[in-house]
Order: structure tokens, then sequence, then C-alpha cells
């Protein structure tokens, strides 16, 4: 949804930028942004920026349309994870792809697993309040157990409902009691 103009200045934006990628590469980037909904130069320079670096560092490691992905976990979990709230887009990314990489570089788990189970649990955890640092570490866990992550995700998604649709029965199971 931009104008020729601004596609042209956003492209000069692009050849400024201190990177090896293509500029085909950040074009695709510039793309996935707007199949986000992300509006105006600013928004797209912005994602472009930070998937560019996070590509760089993990790229190998995250597989394709792992940038799209960051993009939609941190639309999804911005508002159930404190650390992301009042920070700007750019910002955002950068810090769950920093998250990601860190559970990657000090354990076994895998970060193309960590983005796909993030991505799997988003919706129930967004309804649930869970951030995405609570997620990533039960993603971290379950891959380091060799568990499947189609399979974990399912598992943990549907204990996340069966919670959250009875309270009470799990406060009591764990021995609490909910306050009415």
């Amino acid at each position: 949804n931009l104008a020729k103009e601004d596609v042209l200045a956003l492209n000069e934006d692009f050849k400024k930028m201190d990177t090896r990628t293509s500029r085909e590469s950040l074009n695709n980037l510039a793309r996935d942004a707007g199949k986000l909904g992300l509006e105006g130069s600013k928004n797209i320079l912005n994602f472009v920026d930070a998937g560019n670096q996070i590509n760089v560092a993990l790229g190998e490691d995250l597989g394709e349309d792992a940038i799209k992905s960051i993009g939609k976990m941190v639309g999804v979990f911005a508002r159930s994870t404190k650390e992301l709230q009042g920070i700007g887009l750019k910002e955002q990314m950068l810090a769950v792809g920093s998250a990601i990489n860190s559970l990657g570089a000090s354990s076994s788990a895998d970060e193309s697993y960590l983005v796909a189970f993030a991505g799997r649990l988003g919706g129930v955890a967004k309804q649930a309040g869970i951030s995405m640092d609570a997620i990533l570490g039960f993603g971290s866990a379950l891959d380091q157990d060799m568990q499947q992550v189609e399979m974990s995700a399912t598992a943990l998604q549907n204990f996340i409902m069966k919670l959250m649709g009875d309270p009470a029965k799990f406060a009591k199971l764990a021995g609490l009691e909910v306050k009415g």
C-alpha cells in the first residue's frame, strides 16, 4: 500500500543499509512486512532492518519464512509479554530473535523448533496471558526431550485450554483454592 515514490525511497534506504544481503532478499522481507499488514515506509524499513539482522545471525538455523513467523509472533505475543511492550517493532523483533538465539546457543534446543512451537501456541497463549519467554522455555524443554513439535505443541495447547475451562478443578489438583 505504498505509493511508487515511497517504494523508490524505501529502495534507496535499502541501498544505504550496511549488509551483504542482496537487495532482492531485502525486497522479499519488505513483501513479508506487507503480508503481515505493516503500513508505512518506517515500519517496513524497521521490519526489514530487524529481519536482516536476525537472518544474518540465525538464517541457517531458522530456515525459510522464519522472519515472517517472528513478525507474526511479535504481533501475537506483544500484549502478553511485558518485555515487548513499549518498544518499537524493530526492537521487538530483535528481542525475539535474541531470545531464540540464546536458547539455541545455551542448550540443545533447535531454533527452528522454537519458532514453530511458539507459532503453534501463539493464539492460545495470547488468550491465556502466557508470555513468549514462557512458551519458548516450554518449547526448549520439549525439544531437548526430543518431542516432536506438532505433538508437543498440540498437547500443551490442549492442556492450557482445559486449564482455562475449569480453573477450580486444576487449582484443587494443585492443592490450591480459587477465590471468586
